[in-house]
């Protein structure tokens, strides 16, 4: 490391670093600009239309029979045989010694019915022909109470999705529907409110990542590899430098992607070859990092290998000039070739640089330590000091101006300075517009643990 120590700021040109000694240490401020903002039945019996006449026979003639045989009342009564498709037609039911007579083809017992040519009594019965029992009833045929309970249908794997099985109440119980490994997916059964013991507390990355660019990006909104890159770099970059849950209690690992999902938007638009302050030490790429100052804090005293995992690998002139001061020639003046602004604009380590400093001020408000007044932090004081705890609205205004005791602490919106309300405030807004309504404090203004471990070499 150094022995000089190292200032932070994305935004600072001409970054001024710290000595730090045995005896005292030496704060100097930072100051620069901000970065770019970028058959119907009818008739069933035989009356006035089918059973009269020649359907069921009329009284004396030798085709329906007598009055007593195939009348009415026998092959062409209404609740016969002289349904019009099955027993009370002149070919079959309605002939006297067919379907006119009363115990053969029309009677009440045998062929009159709709289903099965009988009474309801007997073809239609419940017990045979589609009753609730047996045909399709609330026990046999796929209600709730059979194929829908939490020990056959509900799970994810037989039959349990959320309309069948997987409801709440039968299939998409803690135990049953709602895990991980059988039902338990973020939208069915395994989502942080209703029970998934087994499920993620987050949601699937990529997609909700790029859900989120679909309806929150006004403009901007990337496609093709460029769009691939960006939304693993951000899942990356959360991964290896977003606070951890289990440090930083209400926070969640989807709030540090829609705050770089809306930081993207902020600082470059998403346009990956952004450059401003164009020259020798220009701000550059997604999150308008700087090569003096950021790249430089960076390689000199953060953690490499974190970096490394996210694909990111160093140029080769960098470590000849690791034991640099940050205002040396080399980390000053050649942030503008070609070779260095193209390795800077690398998706992967663009976001990861820019999610590092964001977050190691978000995660520090100041030191314990009384040889450094105001307790304003450097990189050198945060990893080797007494540092306090911060949240990322403090993060926001460190990467835009610097670290600065001004907004050591910012409870909430309207304690924002004015040089960063702009900033804080279109960040916020793709944020709540990817996170919703959140409950309790809002992801910006949490309180966040110092973790040197995390942030420093």
């Amino acid at each position: 490391m150094a022995s000089t120590g190292f200032a932070m700021s994305k935004k600072i040109q001409g970054s001024v670093f710290v000595q730090i000694g045995v005896g005292a240490s030496l704060l100097l401020a930072l100051s620069g600009c901000s970065g770019s903002d970028t058959g119907s039945p009818g008739s069933s019996g035989g009356n006035s239309s089918t059973g009269i006449g020649g359907s069921g026979g009329i009284a004396g003639t030798p085709t329906g029979g007598a009055p007593g045989v195939g009348g009415n009342g026998a092959g062409g009564g209404n609740n016969t045989g002289g349904v019009v498709a099955t027993g009370g037609t002149t070919p079959a039911g309605g002939s006297p010694g067919l379907g006119g007579a009363p115990n053969t083809g029309g009677s009440a017992n045998t062929g009159g019915s709709k289903s099965t040519g009988g009474t309801i009594g007997v073809g239609g019965t419940a017990s045979t022909g589609g009753s609730p029992p047996t045909g399709g009833a609330v026990s046999t045929g796929g209600s709730k109470s059979v194929g829908g309970t939490t020990g056959t249908g509900g799970t994810k794997a037989t039959g349990g999705t959320v309309s069948t099985g997987g409801s709440k109440s039968v299939g998409g119980t803690t135990g049953t529907g709602g895990t991980k490994a059988t039902g338990g997916t973020v939208s069915t059964g395994g989502s942080q409110a209703n029970g998934g013991s087994g499920g993620s507390t987050s949601p699937d990355p990529t997609s909700t990542i790029s859900n989120w660019m679909n309806t929150c990006l006004p403009y901007g909104n990337p496609t093709g590899t460029t769009r691939t890159q960006i939304i693993q770099a951000i899942i990356d970059a959360c991964n290896e430098f977003g606070p951890p849950p289990s440090l930083n209690p209400g926070w969640q690992m989807q709030y540090c992607w829609a705050h770089l999902l809306g930081a993207i938007l902020k600082e470059s638009s998403y346009n990956v070859t952004s450059i401003n302050e164009a020259g020798t030490d220009p701000t550059v790429g997604l999150t308008q990092i700087r090569f003096s100052s950021t790249v430089c804090d960076f390689y000199t005293g953060g953690p490499l290998a974190s970096l490394q995992a996210m694909g990111c690998q160093f140029p080769a002139d960098f470590a000849a000039h690791a034991s640099e001061s940050c205002s040396s020639t080399f980390w000053k003046t050649t942030g503008g070739d070609a070779a260095h602004t193209a390795w800077m604009e690398t998706p992967s380590c663009n976001v990861g640089l820019g999610a590092w400093y964001y977050y190691t001020y978000a995660t520090d408000a100041g030191t314990t330590d009384p040889n450094v007044v105001p307790p304003t932090h450097y990189l050198y004081d945060f990893c080797h000091g007494a540092p306090v705890g911060a949240d990322l609205a403090t993060g926001l205004l460190s990467h835009l101006r610097g670290p600065s005791g001004q907004w050591a602490s910012i409870p909430n919106l309207s304690s924002v300075p004015s040089v960063g309300t702009d900033y804080v405030t279109a960040i916020k807004t793709v944020m709540d517009c990817a996170l919703g309504t959140v409950s309790g404090t809002h992801p910006l203004f949490i309180k966040l643990t110092p973790n040197p471990t995390q942030y420093c070499k």
